[in-house]
């Protein structure tokens, strides 16, 4: 930039500004002036007057406002006295991030945090039984039989894992229309292997958007996992084959009253596994599969 006077006042940009890093959202830009004022007033002034109060990094707009440095160098002729000023120019939204090596500033990365806990579901048969007391009936693997043949069940708990993906997705992407579309899958099953998980094992249980300064948008999908099961009977029903039971679906086994002396006991007549989630394609979500 060429130099400007005001009055006993001057400005110029120095030989070796502007120095920048290009780092998508964490870009930054630094302008370095020669400024001769009377008092560190006008040089404040003469600076905000001067230095551009916007600058951009490969197409990322980025902000001066407020990152001016004075530093007095030196006092000449006249109460005037010499200054460098340092002018830092960075992404308006970079402050709403947290500053690690792992933050999202570009589209296409993504950062997944897990656990792995419990969840409790209600059986009505068990893995083995064993009946003891000289009046006690054989009931197979049901659970909690009471005398008139009713099967109470037992509520346990069984694993459950659970995943946050975070990415960035395109302002291009992110439309009303898309948003709704994804709201639809709010408790779908994973139609094809999703991150080495097979077909119904992984439910997409939630999503949290927010849009920023950039346009883009931050997304996090949350999900459930159950895992498969490969199985030859439910209960004491014998399957035709060994069947690989995905980890959403529900398996329950029917039964019906059977007179044993003066007792009505359960008789497991029938098993089935159940559909209980739509499944939906979760490479609609823009993520990695």
């Amino acid at each position: 930039m060429p130099s400007t006077f005001c009055v006993n006042s001057k400005i110029s940009e120095s030989a070796d500004s502007p120095k920048s890093q290009s780092a998508g959202m964490n870009s930054t830009k630094t302008r370095t002036f020669e400024i001769y004022a009377a008092g560190d007033a006008a040089a404040y002034a003469l600076l905000k007057a001067y230095a551009p109060a916007f600058d951009q990094v490969d197409g990322i707009f980025l902000t001066g406002t407020p990152s001016y440095k004075l530093d007095t160098i030196r006092a000449v002729n006249g109460g005037i006295q010499v200054y460098r000023a340092t002018v830092e120019y960075k992404h308006a939204g970079r402050d709403e991030q947290t500053a690690s090596a792992n933050e999202l500033t570009e589209t296409g990365r993504e950062k997944v945090t897990c656990s792995f806990t419990s969840t409790s579901t209600t059986v009505t048969t068990a893995l083995k039984q064993t009946k003891y007391g000289a009046e006690a009936r054989d009931v197979g693997k049901a659970v909690n039989v009471q005398y008139n043949g009713e099967v109470e069940g037992h509520e346990i708990n069984v694993p459950v894992g659970t995943f946050t993906v975070s990415t960035v997705i395109d302002s291009g992407t992110v439309t009303n229309e898309w948003l709704k579309d994804r709201f639809k899958q709010i408790w779908t099953t994973n139609e094809a292997d999703f991150r080495s998980w097979p077909p119904g094992c992984v439910a997409l249980t939630g999503m949290d958007t927010r849009q920023r300064a950039d346009g883009n948008w931050e997304v996090d999908y949350s999900f459930a996992v159950q895992p498969p099961e490969e199985i030859d009977r439910i209960g004491d029903v014998f399957l035709f084959d060994v069947i690989q039971k995905e980890g959403f679906q529900y398996t329950w086994v029917m039964f019906r009253p059977k007179e044993t002396d003066d007792k009505i006991l359960p008789e497991g007549i029938g098993a089935y596994i159940a559909d209980i989630y739509k499944k939906s394609d979760f490479g609609l979500l823009e993520i990695q599969q």
